[in-house]
């Protein structure tokens, strides 16, 4: 007979694989803006440490997230423009590079 906390873990863990599914489907999209390999892997450590549950965001919480010993690689990730605003060069409605 299933319990309510095998039934919770189960329905926790079809979650978890939809996520990931749907995580490496979204990078795969924008991996084109990242032309090299180290930049595109430190894109997505820093997606994901931008999604996890920290009380402030900017470089240092998030390279303390990622277990980098400070803030470089995620400050070098860093974009000058706010994706949105009027100084994003983007075209409208664009997810990625093309």
């Amino acid at each position: 007979m299933r319990t309510i906390k095998d039934q919770v873990a189960v329905e926790a863990t079809i979650a978890e694989q939809v996520w990931a599914t749907v995580f490496v489907a979204v990078m795969a999209e924008v991996a084109c803006c990242f032309p090299r390999r180290d930049s595109r892997l430190l894109a997505r450590q820093m997606t994901q440490a931008m999604l996890m549950e920290l009380e402030r965001r900017n470089c240092w919480t998030l390279a303390e997230a990622l277990g980098t010993p400070g803030p470089t690689p995620a400050s070098a990730l860093s974009l000058p423009w706010v994706v949105g605003s009027r100084s994003d060069p983007r075209p409208t409605g664009s997810l990625g590079c093309g």
